[in-house]
């Protein structure tokens, strides 16, 4: 099929060099001259691939290759666009475990307060009871369980913390790190 808006719409000249190979727009829109290209990948059409030429038609091999590098560029918008998505979930997981980390540091200081201020009155009962008095076992309990409480509060303060960078990595990382392991992208061809 013939698109006439999009092919009118390409210029009548395709190079720089207009003094040797100007063409006119009838050759450049002859059937045999231009190719009209969907850009699609599972029934989503992303655009299309409009190219066209005045020296000589196009051969079956060239048209072949325009078909794959059609296909390559439909597989690259799919990809660009999982990358953005799986990006934006990234972040909105990330506020959500940032939300989820504050209010767990929030617990835990409103649980170190008093955890404190039990193992500080312990230590202050601790030195008014007298060595053989019946009650400082009670008191000695007291200060060691909070002291274990407040190891425990280290330890889960430490695990919350995230282990991860707050921003995700950039292309480039992303690239070298598939290019060391390895994974590539099967495209299209003809041989299969």
């Amino acid at each position: 099929r013939r698109l006439p808006s999009v092919v009118d719409a390409v210029p009548p000249v395709l190079d720089d060099d207009r003094s040797d190979r100007h063409h006119s727009a009838e050759q450049l829109q002859q059937p045999s001259h231009q190719l009209i290209l969907p850009i699609a990948r599972n029934s989503l059409v992303m655009g299309a691939l409009v190219v066209a030429r005045g020296e000589h038609p196009w051969s079956d091999a060239e048209r072949r290759q325009a078909e794959d590098i059609a296909q390559t560029l439909a597989i690259a918008c799919l990809l660009d666009q999982r990358s953005q998505w799986f990006s934006q979930e990234l972040q909105h997981q990330r506020q959500l475990q940032r939300q989820q980390r504050d209010v767990l540091d929030d617990l835990l200081h409103q649980f170190r307060n008093p955890l404190t201020a039990m193992q500080t009155f312990g230590k202050l009962l601790l030195r008014k009871l007298m060595p053989d008095d019946r009650n400082r076992n009670a008191a000695t309990s007291i200060v060691r369980e909070s002291v274990r409480l407040q190891e425990l509060l280290e330890e889960f303060s430490r695990a919350i913390e995230p282990e991860y960078p707050d921003t995700p990595p950039s292309l480039a990382t992303t690239v070298e790190d598939a290019d060391r392991s390895r994974s590539y992208v099967l495209l299209p061809s003809d041989e299969a």
